[in-house]
């Protein structure tokens, strides 16, 4: 054999411990390794479908207009109470006065600390594509 080179693997030492597992095979993970595989696996799925509800739940919510008693329509009031420097102490009578699909009109009685009571009726509606809200303002009379 010209040019050639041989490897030779010693013989194993006979106290030596046994070797581990053959080349090429993997080792069987752990009960703890694959309960937390999984748990991770699961985490991640709920995460995304937990996102994936987040962002149907944003989108429907952004095309159809607020009810008079959703979290959008009491926000979007209470911009227009700060906006007027009214301190409001609470609500009364909120009501729909009318809904359709173009438009969703309301009224509500807001009490306002160190003033009268006032009347807001405020209405959400579609110009075009984009949504709006109009809303009037007016004091009620407290012998009422």
């Amino acid at each position: 054999m010209s040019g050639a080179t041989r490897l030779v693997t010693p013989p194993p030492d006979p106290g030596a411990e046994p070797p581990g597992p053959a080349a090429g095979r993997e080792q069987r993970p752990s009960g703890t390794q694959r309960f937390l595989w999984w748990f991770q696996r699961g985490l991640a799925v709920v995460g995304v479908v937990l996102g994936l509800l987040f962002a149907i739940d944003d989108g429907l919510e952004s095309r159809s207009l607020p009810s008079c008693d959703s979290h959008r329509a009491r926000s979007s009031l209470t911009g227009i109470l700060r906006e007027r420097h009214l301190d409001a102490t609470g609500t009364q009578d909120r009501r729909t006065v009318s809904s359709s699909e173009t438009e969703v009109v309301c009224a509500v009685r807001v009490t306002v600390r160190d003033a009268a009571p006032v009347q807001v009726d405020y209405r959400f509606f579609r110009e075009g594509e984009a949504q709006r809200m109009g809303y009037t303002i007016r004091t009620v009379p407290t012998g009422r």
